[in-house]
């Protein structure tokens, strides 16, 4: 004996799918009971960030005392499991210390020291490996 499926068989039926297959994200709720410390930096971060992608801004690091920090996202808004793959993604370059443990919280002498790489023209192949 076969059934016809009503409407609540099929909608439940394609969120399974569509859960089963990855196509629905991890919701921020989730990622912040997982590591409740990273949610709460991303909290900070992403609402009192200081920087900003003008001219301006990039000029001003120079200037900046050594202790001043350079936080949040410049361009646009930080998302929060962007965030905590960016953040993991580091931990294995924590040996370099110009290296920043976390990309939206740097230490402005941090920044001075990387400014002159700004502006270093890369050869073919390193630009390749760059983009």
């Amino acid at each position: 004996m076969t059934s016809t499926p009503n409407r609540r068989t099929v909608v439940l039926g394609a969120f399974g799918v569509a859960t089963a297959a990855g196509l629905f994200e991890l919701p921020e709720p989730a990622i912040a009971a997982e590591d409740p410390e990273l949610a709460r930096r991303f909290k900070d971060l992403s609402e009192n960030g200081n920087s900003t992608c003008s001219a301006k801004f990039t000029d001003s690091i120079a200037t900046m005392p050594a202790m001043a920090r350079i936080k949040g996202s410049c361009c646009s808004p930080m998302e929060l499991k962007r965030y905590g793959e960016q953040v993991r993604g580091l931990a294995k370059y924590r040996a370099i210390p110009m290296i920043p443990d976390d990309p939206y919280d740097i230490a402005a002498a941090t920044a001075q020291q990387m400014l002159p790489y700004y502006d270093l023209k890369l050869t073919g192949d390193e630009q390749k490996a760059y983009d």
